[in-house]
């Protein structure tokens, strides 16, 4: 290899290396505690749910947990009481989402269900475009049935 070949390398090596560093930093702030602890705010109050009614459902589910400490995970100001993995999990569970949905920001997580919802209702007007095709063939079918000798009665007696 030339030197002038391994100069190359070694600035590709690095502007890859600064790419990755710069992708994980923006990563991050979407990946947070912070996010977790919004995110299980606004699905809590999305569903009319009290704190003190998230509580119990934590509670129920295995994860003993008080109101106070729903208000200190949910608190925006001052310091907020750590969520364990386990916990996560369960508000995920509840919440009927999943856990990597809860990790995101508002705004990421809107665009991952706008797109998630896109996809369905895409899958769906398929569906019924198929399902329309078939009610074609069928009233097709029923016709030419009931046009032959002996299908003028339509199976009553």
């Amino acid at each position: 290899m030339k030197h002038d070949d391994q100069e190359d390398t070694v600035a590709l090596s690095a502007t890859i290396v600064s790419a990755d560093s710069v992708a994980a930093d923006l990563v991050r702030p979407l990946l947070s505690e912070g996010n977790l602890a919004a995110r299980i705010k606004d699905e809590r109050q999305a569903r009319g749910w009290s704190q003190e009614l998230l509580a119990k459902l934590m509670t129920d589910r295995g994860s003993p947990m008080h109101q106070t400490s729903i208000a200190k995970i949910e608190r925006a100001n001052g310091p907020r009481r750590p969520i364990t993995v386990s916990e996560a999990i369960r508000f995920a569970e509840l919440f009927e989402v999943p856990v990597q949905d809860l990790l995101l920001d508002a705004v990421a997580w809107r665009d991952v269900r706008v797109r998630a919802l896109q996809q369905e209702a895409a899958q769906i007007a398929d569906e019924i475009k198929a399902r329309t095709a078939r009610l074609g063939e069928i009233g097709q079918e029923i016709s030419e049935l009931t046009r032959q000798p002996g299908g003028d009665d339509h199976g009553s007696r």
